[in-house]
């Protein structure tokens, strides 16, 4: 168990100031934390003007992500940057191969060959579409690695803990079309009378867990008083769960590659929430209660609680 002095020598350490924690995006160009108030680090992320904010930007890595070491391999992607020439060595195929060349190689010659079976057998379940299908963005490598590198994480542990880094995942959300979803109220302050999408509500529970009929624990249905199988779910609870599928957002884009404007979909962070535009009334479950039940609110939490 980790002293809360422990934590806090950490936390005000001023040889080691803090400027972020995992996932964290931070606008440097305004900052006043060392090191980032350095005029020269300030004039290095400038660069990035591609940025959709025009702010540069720096990144605390994502769940599961190393550094690019060049001198580690004679090996890379072909990588370009397509805001200078507009140009690449290679054709979109061969481009989108090398992500499946990966997969490839790491499925059939790492030393962790169950783990590696159980994440293709999860992949057959929560599943997206190929690039290039219409929805999903297309040259981009790295975010589809990243994208499987979900299943091999999660392989052993929690199927909840798998669905809820899906669920947080870009290329997720844009193959079942819930990035950007708005509330019904966020889209009458704009003047457009639309409910929020339901496609993630639906297949969330269709297709990736409980699916359409209620099952006995030796996998039989469930039957009513006529013999018929009961439904799991109905169009109201597709409607209420539709409404926790709002306010999620993408990053900007970062440096490199992946940021310029060929590869301007290719993020591997995962997405965050965005309270203007999240509905903010209670969403029913499928018990007669209301999602959240009886759950301790993060305010009546003791301080540091998550260190326990």
């Amino acid at each position: 168990q980790v002293s809360n002095a422990f934590v806090d020598g950490i936390l005000n350490d001023p040889a080691h100031p803090i400027i972020g924690s995992l996932d964290d995006h931070s606008a440097i160009d305004s900052s006043s934390n060392s090191p980032l108030d350095q005029q020269d680090v300030q004039d290095a992320f400038m660069t990035l003007e591609f940025n959709p904010s025009r702010e540069a930007v720096l990144i605390c890595g994502s769940p599961g992500e190393v550094a690019t070491n060049p001198l580690a391999s004679d090996h890379s992607f072909d990588i370009t940057v397509p805001q200078k020439d507009g140009t690449r060595t290679m054709s979109i195929w061969e481009l989108s191969a090398q992500r499946h060349t990966v997969w490839a190689h790491m499925a059939m010659h790492a030393d962790d060959q169950l783990r590696q079976r159980q994440s293709w057998a999860l992949s057959q379940i929560i599943a997206v579409g190929l690039p290039g299908s219409g929805m999903v963005f297309y040259e981009a490598n790295e975010p589809y690695p990243a994208f499987y590198d979900q299943y091999v994480r999660n392989g052993f542990g929690s199927y909840r803990k798998l669905l809820k880094d899906m669920s947080f995942n870009l290329i997720m959300s844009e193959w079942l079309t819930f990035l950007s979803n708005k509330s019904l109220q966020s889209n009458i302050n704009n003047g457009l009378y639309s409910p929020p999408d339901e496609n993630y509500a639906r297949e969330i529970m269709q297709l990736f867990s409980i699916g359409l009929y209620k099952l006995n624990m030796d996998g039989s249905q469930v039957l009513d008083e006529n013999g018929e199988p009961i439904e799991t779910y109905t169009i109201d609870d597709i409607m209420s769960y539709a409404s926790a599928w709002t306010g999620f957002e993408k990053h900007d884009t970062r440096g490199g590659a992946s940021a310029s404007d060929r590869h301007s979909e290719g993020s591997v962070d995962p997405l965050y929430i965005d309270p203007e535009t999240r509905d903010q009334f209670p969403k029913s479950n499928l018990d007669g209660g209301f999602i959240g039940d009886q759950v301790v609110l993060c305010n009546d939490l003791p301080d540091k609680a998550f260190l326990r």
